[in-house]
């Protein structure tokens, strides 16, 4: 058994598993590897069944087609898949990957790193700098997350972002748990929100308080994993998170890959 440090955000977990599996996160987090000590462990076994089916595009892996479910029993919490289990407690997390897909492996740092640091915001979002500013770009899969970020030099990630509140302000921080582009060990104060769509021309219109709410707990990576009436702590923690960015500037933007958006955005 190795083991290999990953740190997000400050926060370091140290991963501990077979040879192949820890020089295949090594290889692809080098950009977030750390040699710092912490308390949170998490260990990864192999139990290696069959192949599971994952989205790919250009020959990438960026996802899997059946989502994970989660449930907690007491203080532990349990995230399922057929080809994936996962327990996650107070101060250790063991993954169990019962296929050879990398995603299932990037799956399970990033669970660990949202249930562990709560006080961290998860987005399924694009995360861009420009002029040094930070814009978080958020919508479901085919919106056009990872085409921006392909089109905008200062990309961070395209799949997966943090938003960690420091004194009065947000920073958004790029993540590991990439897509389609390499994603970068970067953070940047967060100026904007948008949720988009692509569209046959650009629009941008800023949302109400309501539609902010919504869209910001729809965006939140833990949501779509929690049925609430059956998780009241985690959807506590997930509302809480919403009702905190509620100042950030949010705004629908629908958007053209034929004509440039950001001239919108001022």
């Amino acid at each position: 058994m190795k083991s290999v440090s990953v740190e997000v955000v400050r926060r370091v977990v140290k991963i501990i598993s077979k040879d192949s599996i820890i020089k295949e996160i090594s290889d692809n987090m080098k950009s977030f590897l750390s040699s710092k000590k912490t308390d949170f462990v998490l260990e990864i076994k192999s139990s290696v069944k069959g192949v599971v089916s994952v989205v790919k595009k250009n020959g990438k892996e960026l996802d899997v087609k059946v989502p994970e479910t989660l449930k907690t029993k007491g203080k532990t919490i349990f995230i399922e898949h057929p080809f994936f289990e996962q327990r996650i407690s107070k101060n250790k997390s063991v993954a169990i990957v019962k296929s050879n897909s990398y995603v299932l492996l990037r799956n399970a740092i990033r669970n660990t790193f949202m249930i562990w640091f709560k006080e961290l915001f998860p987005f399924h979002g694009s995360g861009i700098i420009r002029n040094n500013k930070g814009y978080l770009f958020c919508g479901p899969p085919g919106y056009g997350k990872s085409t921006i970020a392909k089109n905008s030099s200062g990309a961070l990630n395209d799949e997966f972002i943090f938003v960690n509140k420091e004194g009065d302000d947000f920073y958004m921080y790029g993540t590991p748990f990439g897509g389609e582009i390499e994603p970068k060990n970067k953070k940047v104060k967060l100026d904007r929100i948008f949720f988009i769509k692509q569209y046959k021309k650009n629009s941008l219109r800023k949302i109400s308080d309501k539609e902010k709410f919504i869209n910001l707990l729809e965006s939140d990576h833990l949501f779509f994993k929690v049925i609430f009436k059956d998780e009241p702590e985690i959807a506590k923690t997930i509302f809480n998170r919403a009702k905190l960015l509620e100042h950030i500037p949010s705004y629908e933007l629908r958007f053209t890959i034929k004509c440039d958006f950001w001239s919108l955005i001022k």
